[in-house]
C-alpha cells in the first residue's frame, strides 16, 4: 500500500512538472512577436527608409547656374564719346566778298552796271552774299529795270550752290510779292543737282572747254528780248556759250518795279564741261 501512494505521488509529481514545462511553453510562445506581422513592419520600415534614402540619394534639381561671364555694362549716351569724324560742316567753303554780309556791302564798288549794244553789262568786284547786300544793290541798281533784276538773279544762283538758305531769300526778295513755295524750291533743286556749273556758265569767260570757268571780275550780259510779252510782263535774255541760243526769263510788273515770274529756260540744261564729257 506504501508503493502504490509512493507511486501515485511519483506520478503526480511527474505529471506536475510537465503542466509546469507545458505552461512555461506557453507563456514564452505568447510572449514572442506575430512572426506574420513581422514581415508586413518590416517591409513597410524598410520601404520607407528606401524611399527615404531614394529622395535623399536623388539631388533637387537646381536652378541654371548664373553665366560665369560678366553682364555687358548698360551703355549710356552720355557716356559713348562723339566720334571725332562726325563733325562736318553743313556749308560749302565759299570764298568771302570783302565788304559783304555782316560787314557791310558796298554795292556801288562790289557791282557796275554799263549799257552795250542791245542790252547792260553787270561786272561783280564782289558778289552779293545775302539777302541783306541784294537789297544794297537794288537799293543802287533798282528793278525799274528789269535787266537789273535779270543779272541779279543769275547772281543769286551762284550763291545758292554755297548756300540754300542765303540762296532762297535772295530770290525771294527778287520774287517781290510771290516768294518760293516748295514747289518752287524743289524744282530749282532738282534742275541744279549735279549741275553746279550751270549759273557760272553765263558769266563772260565761261566755256565748255574750260568747265565754265568765268573770267574774274565775273561779268554778265544782260539782253533785251525782241519779242514783246503780254501787258504787265517783260522778256529779257542771258547768254552762255553752252547752248546755241539765248535763255529768255520773264519778269511781272508791279508799281513800276520788274519781279521775277519765270526762269525755267535759264535752268535748263547745258552742253557738259568737259571734265565731265565722255566723247571729250
Amino acid at each position: 500500500m506504501k508503493k502504490f501512494v509512493l507511486a501515485f505521488m511519483l506520478l503526480l509529481l511527474l505529471a506536475g512538472c510537465d503542466a509546469a514545462k507545458l505552461t512555461g511553453a506557453k507563456q514564452e510562445e505568447s510572449s514572442l512577436p506575430d512572426i506574420s506581422s513581422v514581415p508586413a513592419s518590416i517591409s513597410q520600415a524598410e520601404s520607407s527608409q528606401a524611399g527615404a534614402g531614394a529622395s535623399s540619394n536623388i539631388p533637387a534639381e537646381s536652378s541654371a547656374p548664373a553665366s560665369s561671364e560678366p553682364s555687358a555694362p548698360a551703355t549710356s549716351e552720355s557716356s559713348a564719346p562723339a566720334s571725332s569724324g562726325s563733325s562736318v560742316s553743313s556749308s560749302s567753303e565759299t570764298v568771302e566778298a570783302p565788304g559783304g554780309g555782316e560787314e557791310g556791302y558796298d554795292a556801288s564798288e562790289a557791282v557796275t552796271v554799263e549799257s552795250v549794244d542791245g542790252g547792260i553789262k553787270v561786272t561783280f568786284e564782289q558778289m552779293p552774299q545775302t539777302a541783306r547786300d541784294l537789297q544794297a544793290l537794288l537799293e543802287a541798281y533798282p528793278q525799274t529795270d528789269a535787266r537789273n533784276a535779270g543779272a541779279f538773279f543769275i547772281a543769286s544762283l551762284v550763291r545758292y550752290l554755297d548756300s540754300t538758305d542765303d540762296g532762297h531769300e535772295m530770290i525771294d526778295l527778287l520774287r517781290g510779292p510771290r516768294p518760293m513755295n516748295d514747289m518752287d524750291k524743289d524744282f530749282l533743286k532738282d534742275r541744279l543737282r549735279e549741275k553746279s556749273y550751270l549759273p557760272g556758265a553765263y558769266f563772260e569767260g565761261a566755256t565748255p572747254e574750260n568747265d565754265y570757268t568765268p573770267d574774274t571780275p565775273w561779268t554778265l550780259l544782260v539782253y533785251d528780248d525782241p519779242m514783246n510779252a503780254e501787258e504787265g510782263y517783260l522778256y529779257i535774255q542771258v547768254e552762255t556759250t553752252g547752248a546755241d541760243s539765248r535763255r529768255r526769263i520773264t519778269l511781272r510788273e508791279k508799281d513800276g518795279r520788274y519781279y521775277l515770274w519765270e526762269y525755267s529756260n535759264v535752268l535748263t540744261g547745258i552742253r557738259l564741261p568737259a571734265s565731265q564729257d565722255p566723247w571729250l
